[in-house]
């Protein structure tokens, strides 16, 4: 074999390393973005309410990040918030309907929304119709253990909205400090919420699981 036969193997075999040096990680990098931007995707539509709203939780995955925003959709449109990222009760928000007009949704650490449907606007808690307990709870967005037999495909972990005719309502702080809060402060858990089991969905009273 002549000397430019071996630089022309050399080359190629540089190209062929650079090729699956690069694009292979970026492959595997993306399925794992694509999953995460998936991972907690919650949605409810609150048929109770005369705009009937869906409110969605989803996250979106970076190289180093991961986010997670709330949106609530209408004829009218969408808004949107950022949420805190997703660690230990922060999974948890609860939503409530206030008056036929407004939504709240109550995560951890204080991270509260409020949503006027009409016109569609985000607002201030100051700006709330009623007080905190005149809202109707509708339920929770959580990510849990659901445990199954093995027929079934086994335990596997679950990211939905839970009715509130599923389990009672719950707002876990994990002895972070924030015991009570100015909002529904009496359904504070200054730890975990019971786990919501495996159990199959009860009637739904006001509101439906999206998919």
């Amino acid at each position: 074999m002549s000397s430019r036969d071996n630089i022309r193997n050399t080359i190629k075999r540089r190209f062929f390393v650079i090729i699956f040096g690069i694009w292979i990680p970026l492959i595997i990098l993306g399925k794992f973005a694509s999953l995460l931007s998936s991972y907690d995707k919650m949605e409810t539509t609150v048929l109770s309410m005369e705009m009937k709203p869906t409110i969605t939780i989803y996250g979106i995955g970076y190289l180093a990040s991961y986010e997670r925003y709330l949106s609530v959709t209408t004829e009218e449109g969408t808004v949107q918030a950022r949420m805190l990222a997703p660690w230990g009760p922060s999974l948890r928000a609860s939503v409530y309907s206030v008056g036929d007009n407004q939504i709240a949704i109550l995560g951890a650490a204080r991270d509260y929304h409020f949503i006027a449907l009409r016109p569609l606007r985000t607002i201030q808690g100051k700006d709330i119709a009623l007080p905190s307990d005149r809202w109707v709870y509708l339920g929770a967005f959580d990510h849990y253990h659901e445990r199954r037999t093995r027929e079934a495909g086994g335990n596997r972990e679950v990211s939905r909205f839970i009715a509130a005719a599923e389990q009672a309502e719950c707002i876990p702080t994990y002895l972070g400090g924030d015991f009570g809060g100015p909002y529904r402060g009496q359904y504070t858990q200054d730890s975990s919420c019971p786990e919501f089991g495996a159990a199959p969905p009860g009637p739904v009273i006001g509101a439906r699981s999206g998919p």
